[in-house]
């Protein structure tokens, strides 16, 4: 069988959208620092690709060459380096604390706040609804951090009630009161991008909101959340 027809490249496209990630139980990562990071935290990958021609590194000796067709095949980014992996979908592990995502719909911003909660050393994050963790666009804006903090993904209509167990903070755009005056926190509550919480999230936690002297009249979730998750982050 020729390297580019070798059935993980099948799988590892099928591995784009989130019924083939379920499918196959695998999701797919892209970039060979990325794909180190994994390996670095302790992740086994089913998989491994590199391109075609290039020296294989040491414990690489397994992985399958790609030539430049099928490097745009596997991969979701608009120029494939042809470094990826694919590892198996982690079993859900309920974090003792954290951010909880309710309602994110987009990628990037879900990847940019798990990567924030990861450096400010939250325990973990809990997604409500919205994007799939595993999603391509989410594993590449982590940079690396879903390798290092347990991520738990709910349904849409989960309620407080099963995750909330300890004093939560809502960051919310108006009438909360600043980050300084809000009791610590186990739990730190972003809602989505247009619609921000769900009453019944808002109503669950002491709602925070950030200053802003400037007359902006808000911030987008990811940056929002990342100056929220700074100034609220564990004290030890």
């Amino acid at each position: 069988m020729a390297a580019d027809e070798h059935p993980d490249i099948r799988i590892a496209a099928a591995c784009h959208d989130r019924r083939g990630r379920e499918e196959h139980g695998c999701f797919l990562v892209e970039g060979r620092r990325a794909v180190g990071d994994f390996l670095a935290a302790g992740w086994r990958a089913r998989r491994r690709f590199l391109p075609q021609g290039e020296p294989v590194p040491a414990g690489w000796e397994d992985a399958i060459p790609v030539s430049e067709r099928a490097r745009r095949r596997l991969s979701a980014q608009s120029t494939p380096s042809g470094w990826a992996a694919l590892f198996p979908l982690p079993e859900p592990i309920r974090p003792a604390g954290g951010l909880v995502l309710v309602g994110v719909q987009d990628p990037g911003n879900v990847g940019t706040l798990v990567r924030a909660a990861a450096a400010f050393a939250w325990p973990g994050v809990v997604l409500v609804g919205g994007a799939d963790p595993w999603a391509p666009k989410v594993v590449q804006a982590s940079a690396g951090a879903l390798a290092r903090i347990p991520v738990l993904r709910l349904p849409a209509d989960a309620a407080p009630g099963a995750v909330l167990d300890g004093p939560a903070a809502a960051l919310v755009v108006r009438d909360g009161v600043a980050p300084e005056q809000v009791p610590p926190p186990r739990w730190l509550l972003v809602g989505g991008e247009a619609d921000g919480l769900p009453a019944a999230w808002a109503a669950a936690a002491t709602p925070c909101t950030l200053p802003m002297p400037g007359g902006t009249e808000s911030l987008n979730a990811a940056m929002a959340g990342t100056l929220a998750l700074y100034l609220l982050r564990p004290r030890g």
